[in-house]
């Protein structure tokens, strides 16, 4: 509990929130907590997790540099320089060879019920993440003209609560590729 003579300063804070942002960073799905568990040394008792290995890794190029190693698309969203990405490529790092979960075949299946014919599933899959990421708005509509609107609607699919959702929605609305059917 914190009390008037102790209290956190603003760096104190920041390193908290920052840590935070890393530790989610760490896994690609939910972490999944172990049966044991152990008191730490101030007393509290410590649940131990496994964190599953990332299954992508998503590299955000800005204007000052290449951002590596986030491995979740909140974490890219998190960014603190989220605003000045310019792209961002997806690339499989789980272990074994890359095939689809069936959640990540039902959002191939997204694009393939809008028309879309895929010859490489796993290949769209990580167009539709990077579509998930962020796409300067100066490009937006030409980025979005060469992905076409079945990836688009598989983006919005993925991800709905995507910083640009709303913009990749209203370029699916204006292009005529409703996206009442999601």
């Amino acid at each position: 509990m914190i009390t008037d003579s102790s209290h956190l300063d603003r760096r104190t804070v920041l390193r908290l929130g920052l840590a935070a942002v890393a530790v989610g960073a760490l896994g690609s799905q939910t972490m999944a907590a172990d049966a044991t568990q152990a008191p730490s040394s101030a007393g509290f008792l410590v649940q131990k997790v496994s964190v599953p290995p990332p299954r992508y890794l998503f590299a955000c190029t800005t204007d000052d540099a290449t951002v590596a190693g986030l491995s979740r698309l909140e974490a890219v969203w998190a960014f603190t320089g989220y605003m000045g990405i310019i792209s961002c490529v997806t690339t499989y790092v789980g272990p074994g060879s890359y095939s689809l979960t069936p959640e990540e075949s039902a959002i191939v299946a997204v694009a393939e019920k809008a028309g879309m014919v895929v010859a490489d599933r796993p290949a769209l899959y990580l167009t539709i993440l990077e579509t998930c990421t962020r796409i300067p708005p100066s490009l937006l509509a030409a980025r979005l003209a060469e992905l076409g609107a079945p990836v688009v609607k598989a983006a919005l699919a993925r991800a709905p609560e995507a910083p640009q959702a709303k913009l990749l929605s209203t370029w699916l609305d204006q292009n005529g590729g409703s996206n009442s059917e999601l």
